[in-house]
This record gives structure tokens, C-alpha cells and sequence, in this order.
């Protein structure tokens, strides 16, 4: 006599369960929004009057930050505004460029709607062009900051991006969380740090305003010093090696496999060189590009 099978109750209503759940996620796709679809873009444009050497915070929540300088007495904003997901058109509307000050002082903001259930994604990317004399402090929650040729002090803030210098007069105060610093043609002092990525920082005076770090946790640090810099180097790595590219060590140098301490140029305001995991170079001379 033939045995009926038995009838699985556990597993279709299983089965049945899981294809609800699908079907459930690609209808709530269509109602809630995603970030699909192609970008929707506007672009703001405002030019401020200013001090030579006026003071500039920006503070971008989503993108990233480029500033370049000129000879004017003026600073150029253009900020591109960027949304995706089925209501982007609404999301770029509500997206607002705040540009409060001028004459010695500048802040510029963005304020971003909330996606909730709508979904979707907004962001902004800055292009400034300002004085050659500005101070400027730039923070960026996800992107990289890029500054060039200017002679005040900068303030570089980011989450997740990378920072990149190229020619600084005054002093210089990086810090990213997951990114690589590189910055070429430092006139003065210089810290860095980071918690993954390398530091190549290159160091182009010969006077420093005062004591400097360059610090990572997970990656290398490069620093390379002008024939003229005087400072006192100190570096350190617990799992790397320390070396040296085109520079010659005073007799009392102190150089083991995983630390090195030197006058460079008969010694100076402290540089402090420290990684985890990841080697240490100084040298003397250019960076490579």
C-alpha cells in the first residue's frame, strides 16, 4: 500500500512567510524612496565682500570642501547641491545654503532636510575662492577637504574623507577619522592626525611657530623638512620601521628599528612623529607628487 506523504505545514508556511517579506520590502521600496535613479543637481552662487584677512568657518554635513585663493578682497561660494531618491526634486528645494557675515568674519552652513519617509540622499559640494590672507576652519562629515596657496592658518575637519594641502603659510591643524592628510609646502607648523590612513606632511620653512604632532593609529607618517627647518624630531611606531631618505644625522642621534630622536639643523620646536601599525620616514628635501 502506497504511504501518502506527509504534509509540511512548517515549511510552506515558511516559504510562504519569506515571499511575503519580499514582495512586502520591493512595495515598500516604491512607497519609502531610495537612493536610485539619477542625481539631481543646483548650484548657488554668492559672492562676499570681505577683510583681507577675514575669517572663514564652513561646516558641510555631506560632501566635500575645495578652497582656492586669490587677490580679492572678496570670497566666491559656489555650492552645488546634489539629491537622489524618488522625492529629489523636494529634497533639493528644501536643502538651504546659510551665508551669514562678511567684513572680517564668514560662515557658511547647509541645512539638510530630513529624508524620514521620503528616503533618498542629499548632498553638498563647496568651491571656495578667498582671500590669499583668510584663516580658515573647514569641517566636512563625509568628504574630503583640498585647500591651495594660502598664507593664513587652516583648520581641516573630516569624518570619513581625506585632506589635502597644497602651500600653507600659516599653521596647519588636520584631523580626519577615516582618510589619509597630505600636505606639500608647509611654511610653518604642522600637526596631523588621523585614525586610518597614512600623513605625508612636507614642511617648506625654516622657522616653526611651535610643537607639532603627526599621529595615525593604522598607517604610515612621512615627514619631510627643508635643509633650513630647525627642529627636534622625535618618532616612534609600535608595529614598523622608522628610516631616513636624503639626511644626514648629527653624531648623538638616538636610531633603533622602531624609534629614531635627532636635531635637525641644531634642534628646535618639537615634531612628534607616532603610528600603531605602519613605518615612519624623514627626510629632507621635496615630497614626491
Amino acid at each position: 500500500m502506497a504511504t501518502r506523504p506527509a504534509f509540511r505545514t512548517p515549511q510552506l508556511f515558511l516559504l510562504a512567510l519569506i515571499l511575503m517579506l519580499f514582495f512586502s520590502a520591493a512595495q515598500a521600496g516604491a512607497w519609502w524612496g531610495d537612493d536610485s535613479g539619477d542625481a539631481v543637481t543646483d548650484t548657488i552662487d554668492r559672492t562676499i565682500d570681505v577683510t583681507p584677512d577675514v575669517r572663514i568657518d564652513i561646516d558641510n554635513t555631506n560632501g566635500a570642501i575645495r578652497i582656492e585663493t586669490w587677490d580679492r578682497d572678496q570670497v566666491e561660494v559656489s555650492a552645488e547641491k546634489r539629491a537622489r531618491g524618488r522625492d529629489a526634486e523636494q529634497l533639493l528645494a528644501d536643502t538651504e545654503i546659510v551665508i551669514d557675515g562678511g567684513g572680517s568674519a564668514l560662515s557658511i552652513r547647509a541645512e539638510l532636510p530630513r529624508t524620514g519617509w521620503r528616503g533618498g540622499s542629499v548632498s553638498v559640494r563647496y568651491t571656495l575662492t578667498v582671500p590669499r590672507g583668510a584663516a580658515v576652519d573647514a569641517t566636512s562629515t563625509n568628504g574630503a577637504v583640498v585647500i591651495s596657496d594660502l598664507d593664513g592658518a587652516a583648520k581641516l575637519r573630516s569624518t570619513n574623507g581625506s585632506i589635502k594641502v597644497d602651500g600653507l603659510g600659516g599653521t596647519l591643524d588636520a584631523g580626519t577619522t577615516n582618510g589619509s592628510i597630505t600636505a606639500y609646502g608647509v611654511r610653518s607648523t604642522a600637526s596631523a592626525s588621523t585614525t586610518n590612513g597614512s600623513i605625508k606632511v612636507e614642511i617648506t620653512g625654516g622657522s616653526l611657530d611651535g610643537d607639532a604632532e603627526l599621529r595615525t593609529t593604522n598607517g604610515s607618517v612621512t615627514l619631510m623638512l627643508a635643509a633650513d627647518t630647525r627642529a627636534t624630531i622625535e618618532a616612534r611606531t609600535r608595529n614598523g620601521r622608522v628610516r631616513t631618505t636624503n639626511l644626514t644625522m648629527p653624531s648623538d642621534a638616538v636610531v633603533e628599528k622602531r624609534s629614531m630622536a635627532f636635531d635637525h639643523n641644531g634642534g628646535g620646536p618639537r615634531i612628534s612623529l607616532r603610528t600603531t601599525n605602519g613605518s615612519i620616514r624623514v627626510g629632507e628635501g621635496p615630497m614626491e607628487r
